[in-house]
């Protein structure tokens, strides 16, 4: 299934039917009994499996999927309902592989899997140390079922018949035969067809390079040619490797407006009159566009604006930094994982102010969860969650002064001001997130792979005292649960990773203090939920530091 909710769905219309034998049915109900299904979704998946049938997806607890992939792996399960994911990342045989459809998005937007995901979901079907073919059916939308049921009833009665009453019903049965929906999207057997003997996907590289191992490059070595040469490697065609050689330039000018390098030659300032750069001479045989260097208008632009952003004559000079001298700041992008690391370092510079309602704002909206789940995971109001001093004493007067929110009524000289104030603005004005992400994309223009939401989840379960599945009730998203577990888990993981990097203006043990209280609670909430899940984060992080502390060494 594509969805979730689907799994559930299909494994409750499963579930009433005989799937196993007698033997593997009391080998389950042995196994099943012996385990704790007392948190959230456990009960409904208990009842399931005793009847073979198992349900995986994203949403559910890591250590019920565990559960489900042993048991299924010992072919004690006659049927596993899952997302992709199953299929994509993790070796579990099957001989028939089942699909609800074949058209995958969201309602009015679907469209047809591509063929490489059909390949990689169709592969699960008959693998040869188990079986000698495999079997895949794609299951046809309810409407063309009703079509083809309702013309082999038709076409039983004869075309030159002559009798009143069949007749008269062929009449009756034409006046309510069933059509496809205008509103619905459908898949035909041609298409299925043409899926099962697709080519198989080119590969290519994915993303541009990474901050991290920038920054682990440009602190071996200032040169930036190497790093040209390393993107020109990756598998992209010619125009990919234009666009990652030039996101190159966009990310060094940014390490270099952050402190992070010095560039030399440093980058001219938009408007600076200056004359035309000439290409430095290299070795190279490169063009002085694109793969070499970067217009200064397209470096301080989004690259999806670079065509529709106009140049001024002295905004077209081509900038190619040949060397990026790494400045002592550029260690401390070396310990974020977890987030962007140039925002990382922003959020570390402006957290020394803030209060501890405002620190975890800040941190969890680095950590992406599903658009769905945003609704039940909501920052609350400023009348039960009110402005705290970061908010207060720095960003709004800073956004205001920069003309990137509007002040607050009464507060503006302008006599125009109060009609220029939307209404919704005063309704709902921006969160502690939107107004830090503002002040990043305003100093740091285009930076690639910074994701912000506004959440507030373990704001929530501190006020639940840390009980998980109060807190997972209360917000109606037990069948989405193992969403929010492991978002926790990784919000364990970026505590860790920020207690390495002190704000300026705040006490290093005081904010290495806080920064542990609240990785404590929520690793004590995780562990009563899934010890195992928990233990291998811990890991994670005693792992990372020692690698962190190695990499400031070199």
């Amino acid at each position: 299934c594509f969805n979730r909710d689907e799994c559930w769905s299909v494994a409750e219309q499963l579930k009433g039917r005989t799937l196993v034998d007698e033997v593997n049915r009391a080998i389950l109900m042995e196994e099943v009994n012996a385990m704790d299904w007392s948190r959230g979704a456990g009960s409904k998946l208990k009842q399931m499996l005793i009847r073979g049938v198992g349900v995986h997806h994203a949403g559910m607890l890591p250590k019920y999927r565990r559960i489900v992939e042993d048991l299924y792996g010992r072919k004690l399960l006659a049927v596993c309902v899952c997302t992709e994911t199953l299929a994509a990342g993790i070796n579990l045989p099957a001989r028939s592989v089942v699909l609800t459809t074949l058209m995958k998005g969201p309602w009015g937007k679907k469209r047809l899997i591509e063929a490489s995901s059909a390949h990689q979901i169709f592969g699960r079907a008959g693998r040869p140390q188990f079986d000698d073919r495999g079997y895949v059916f794609a299951l046809a939308h309810e409407d063309d079922v009703r079509i083809l049921r309702w013309k082999e009833k038709f076409d039983q009665i004869p075309e030159n018949t002559r009798d009143p009453g069949l007749l008269k019903a062929k009449k009756k049965m034409k006046k309510k035969r069933p059509k496809r929906r205008e509103t619905e999207q459908y898949w035909t057997e041609p298409q299925f067809e043409k899926l099962q003997i697709s080519l198989p996907a080119k590969l290519e590289s994915r993303g541009p390079l990474p901050w991290r191992l920038l920054g682990f490059m440009l602190k071996q070595s200032p040169e930036v040619e190497p790093i040209r040469r390393l993107v020109g490697k990756r598998l992209l065609d010619a125009k990919g490797i234009e666009q990652g050689e030039q996101e190159l330039s966009r990310m060094l000018i940014s390490l270099h407006r952050g402190g992070f390098v010095k560039l030399e030659p440093e980058p001219p300032q938009i408007g600076e009159k200056t004359e035309q750069q000439k290409p430095p001479e290299k070795k190279s045989t490169r063009q002085p566009t694109g793969a070499l260097g970067l217009t200064l208008g397209q470096a301080m632009q989004p690259s999806n604006k670079q065509e529709q952003t106009p140049e001024t004559e002295t905004q077209r000079v081509i900038y190619m930094p040949e060397l990026a001298r790494a400045q002592e700041k550029l260690d401390a992008l070396l310990g974020f994982k977890s987030v962007n690391p140039l925002y990382g370092s922003f959020l570390a510079d402006q957290l020394g102010i803030a209060n501890r309602e405002e620190r975890i704002q800040a941190l969890e909206s680095v950590l992406e969860l599903p658009r769905p789940l945003l609704k039940k995971v909501r920052v609350p109001p400023q009348e039960e969650l009110p402005p705290g001093p970061l908010a207060r004493e720095r960003l709004d007067t800073e956004l205001i002064r920069r003309g990137l929110i509007a002040a607050p009524l009464g507060e503006s000289d302008d006599d125009d001001h109060h009609s220029r104030v939307d209404d919704h603005d005063a309704k709902y004005p921006p969160t502690l997130a939107e107004k830090l992400r503002l002040l990043f994309d305003a100093k740091y223009g285009h930076v690639h792979g910074v994701k912000t939401q506004p959440v507030w989840a373990a704001g929530k379960l501190l006020e639940f005292n840390g009980d998980f599945d109060k807190y997972i009730k209360a917000i109606d998203l037990v069948k989405q649960e193992g969403i929010v577990f492991r978002h926790f888990l990784r919000l364990i993981l970026l505590c860790a990773e920020f207690a390495l990097v002190s704000p300026p203006d705040a006490d290093a043990a005081e904010w290495q203090e806080e920064l542990r209280e609240l990785a404590d609670r929520l690793t004590e909430t995780c562990r009563d939920i899934d010890p195992q899940s928990t233990e291998k984060t811990i890991e994670q992080i005693q792992a990372g530091d020692a690698l962190t502390g190695q990499a400031r060494g070199t």
